[in-house]
């Protein structure tokens, strides 16, 4: 069983800021993959913007 877990969309990413994220599959945690964030000078959000690590 796979575990989706997503931050809120009312969080703030900070620019600079490193999140970190695993997968859950089976009842076992992957590794943290570090997720570094770099905001545009624009600022134009991204629309249901997703990715898959599988």
């Amino acid at each position: 069983m796979l575990q989706e877990i997503y931050i809120p969309l009312t969080t703030p990413l900070v620019h600079g800021q490193t999140y970190f994220v695993t997968q859950t599959l089976n009842g076992c945690e992957s590794e943290k993959l570090a997720i570094n964030v770099t905001l545009s000078q624009n600022n134009v959000p991204a629309n249901n913007y997703r990715t898959s690590l599988l």
